[in-house]
């Protein structure tokens, strides 16, 4: 039987010890032969490892070295999840190991997939040269963009990208600049990591908060007047993207086709029943199926439940207590 074609490559780095659910997410990539992983990492390969998912181990120093050879910029990395702004560029960084692939993306490690080779068919690929699962912004979780030149160095288009990727601290470059993390002194990102990290306080709630008291104002002074006549620069990587779009220099696909345990909360659901079965997920509340769902609140809950991974099993379940086989 001749190997099918493979027509996209996600590009995922990630530092430190491996999350408990990270099988899981292994299986919902497992089905979907046209699709590679490029998993760059500083730790043991996991025991059970689907075909079409390749860990490279890459120490951080390194990846630091290979960022300013191709983008020509120092980014501090003593926190990994600064990584989260170049997502843009990994097209350029990891160019290697991308020829072979018409199609290229970057993503996250706290999601679920469903039918991704449906969504992405081969007659829609090719109409298209970037796809986003939200209508409003690029957002990082799943990104897919065609692999050329003009997609790769994208993210260049922004004038002050080296100025971004040079800060300490994550500032949300890849989908909407200080979304999640204002601009501030360094005592203000601290208490924003170790939120993040503990996962003490969810950390929407916090931004909310800065946001209402006027952070953004305490640190970057009055906003000036405006002017509409004068068109913006884009200022994030999203901002690039839809006026790209807007100018007809870029064909972008747009369709709000994902789920969050965040959104989820915001419409004051509190129970709901996600099943993954053979590369299919459905919200089973709505019988909805889902491009992925994002759990990025529920990770950080000590209540979170994780039970052993049973790689021959073809169905599981996601809910608020956690993973579960029935």
């Amino acid at each position: 039987m001749t190997p099918k074609k493979k027509h996209i490559a996600i590009i995922i780095p990630y530092y430190g010890p491996w999350p408990e659910w990270l099988p899981f997410f292994l299986k919902s990539c497992s089905v979907h032969k046209e699709w590679d992983w490029f998993l760059f990492h500083d730790q043991q390969v996991p025991s059970w490892v689907p075909e079409n998912v390749h860990f490279v181990s890459l120490p951080l120093e390194k990846l630091g070295r290979l960022i300013r050879e191709k983008a020509g910029v120092e980014v501090p990395l003593h926190d990994p999840y600064k990584l989260c702004d170049l997502k843009p560029a990994f097209g350029l960084i990891f160019q290697e190991f991308l020829k072979p692939y018409p199609y290229w993306g970057y993503g996250d490690l706290d999601l679920i997939y469903g039918n991704l080779s449906e969504y992405f068919r081969p007659e829609i690929l090719s109409g298209y040269d970037l796809f986003s699962t939200h209508l409003d912004f690029v957002p990082a979780p799943l990104v897919v963009l065609k692999n050329e030149k003009q997609m790769r160095v994208l993210f260049k288009k922004v004038e002050s990208f080296r100025e971004h990727f040079s800060r300490p601290y994550y500032c949300g470059f890849d989908e909407r600049l200080f979304r999640f993390c204002p601009p501030g002194p360094e005592w203000v990102q601290r208490f924003i990591r170790r939120v993040r990290v503990e996962g003490s306080v969810p950390l929407y709630r916090t931004i909310q908060g800065m946001k209402k008291i006027g952070f953004s104002n305490i640190f970057q002074g009055k906003k000036k007047k405006e002017n509409p006549q004068i068109e913006k620069a884009p200022k994030d990587f999203s901002s690039v993207v839809h006026r790209a779009a807007e100018r007809g220099t870029l064909r972008l696909l747009s369709r709000h086709e994902d789920l969050s345990d965040l959104a989820l909360k915001k419409r004051g659901i509190k129970k709901w029943r996600m099943k993954w079965h053979q590369g299919t997920l459905i919200e089973e509340l709505s019988g909805r199926e889902l491009l992925h769902f994002h759990f990025q609140l529920l990770k950080g809950r000590r209540s979170f439940r994780i039970p052993p991974f049973q790689p021959d099993k073809d169905t599981f379940f996601i809910t608020p207590q956690g993973f579960s086989y029935e």
